[in-house]
């Protein structure tokens, strides 16, 4: 019969080793395209702090791209669920440079872009992930979105990224919407401040 300890330590095994299969299974579906082995694991391993880091590094030793297959399902997920995973992975460094590995790159030119978000924000430089290329689509979440709520009200603000700073375009949008790495935008301008 185990005793308590004996019985504590296996089941800390047990669970590390559920661990390390579940981001095995991440990271070679992510690069066979094998959405069934990737899709399974992969809510275990987001909604893991350890688990998230070592699947990312282990993604980035192997060197191998992440498959298309991979890269268009999670660009539409990106779409449904951009917020539940910024707000569940709770380490904007961390998924930005996750996305820049897991999304379809974007090759286009520099782009001017738009933001409505909380004065707050502004003042951190914690931007939100999303970005639009049109000043009235941002201008209506500064005004409308619960940012206005917020203590300080909203700001519209207009920055210039580089290519380098654009992670992916998002599809299937009308106002040409993107997934920025704020940490490499440059020439950030407040254009309007809204009271809350």
């Amino acid at each position: 019969m185990l005793d308590n300890r004996s019985l504590f330590e296996r089941r800390q095994s047990e669970r590390k080793q559920r661990k390390q299969a579940a981001i095995n299974s991440v990271a070679l579906g992510a690069m066979h395209g094998d959405l069934r082995q990737f899709g399974e694991s992969f809510v275990d391993v987001l909604s893991d702090y350890d688990a998230r880091h070592v699947a990312l590094r282990l993604l980035r030793r192997t060197g191998q791209a992440v498959h298309p297959v991979v890269q268009t399902h999670l660009a539409q997920t990106w779409q449904r669920m951009g917020d539940t995973w910024r707000s569940s992975i709770n380490d904007d460094r961390l998924l930005l440079d996750t996305l820049r590995l897991l999304l379809p790159t974007y090759s286009g030119p520099a782009i001017v872009v738009y933001r409505g978000d909380a004065s707050a924000s502004e003042r951190d430089g914690t931007y939100g992930l999303c970005w639009s290329g049109n000043k009235e689509v941002a201008r209506q979440h500064a005004e409308n979105d619960w940012w206005r709520g917020c203590e300080g009200g909203s700001v519209l603000v207009e920055a210039y990224a580089r290519t380098e700073a654009v992670i992916h375009m998002l599809e299937d949008r009308t106002e040409n919407e993107y997934v920025i790495d704020h940490r490499r935008l440059r020439d950030i301008h407040v254009l309007e401040r809204f009271c809350s």
